[in-house]
């Protein structure tokens, strides 16, 4: 396993659906999600190398036309990766970020990997101490794997990206 990322970036011109699809044929992403919140694409990437994935995934983002800035938070401890969980046809998509304590960290990571509905769980460098792509069937699904995550102990505060197209 190589260095994971999860790099959130603002659009100033609504090009975040083309440049999710463009960027998901990149080498190296796992995820790429036009998304509702105070970003506009979230995307998951992979390399051997943190110069590496610079290079193949947050430069693309970069040249984007319309591109404003971002923010690339590393995940320092993966703890879960269900790549066949990830289905781009799921009606509700979208990554939960989360705060947690000091103390409560490793805790919330694990239950967070437990949780029903979580494909892809880690924690994070950066202004999010946890992140989770998640996946359901429905509106209701969606809102009661939110409610699950929010009730771990240890998690103080969330923040959600659902995917838009």
């Amino acid at each position: 396993m190589g260095t994971s990322a999860l790099i959130l970036a603002e659009m100033r011109l609504p090009m975040a659906s083309g440049t999710s699809r463009r960027l998901r044929g990149l080498e190296g992403v796992r995820i790429a999600e036009s998304v509702a919140g105070r970003f506009d694409l979230a995307v998951l990437a992979e390399e051997e190398t943190p110069p590496a994935l610079d290079e193949a995934v947050l430069s693309q983002v970069q040249r984007t036309p319309g591109f404003a800035r971002s923010s690339t938070l590393f995940a320092v401890r993966e703890a879960l990766w269900r790549p066949r969980s990830v289905r781009s046809a799921a009606p509700w998509r979208g990554f939960l970020l989360a705060r947690a304590t000091a103390a409560g960290t490793r805790r919330a990571l694990t239950a967070l990997a437990r949780t029903r509905g979580v494909a892809w769980a880690a924690a994070l460098t950066g202004e999010f101490d946890l992140g989770s792509y998640l996946v359901a069937d429905g509106a209701d699904d969606f809102g009661k794997i939110l409610l699950r995550v929010r009730g771990i102990p240890g998690i103080v505060s969330t923040e959600t990206f659902v995917a838009t197209e």
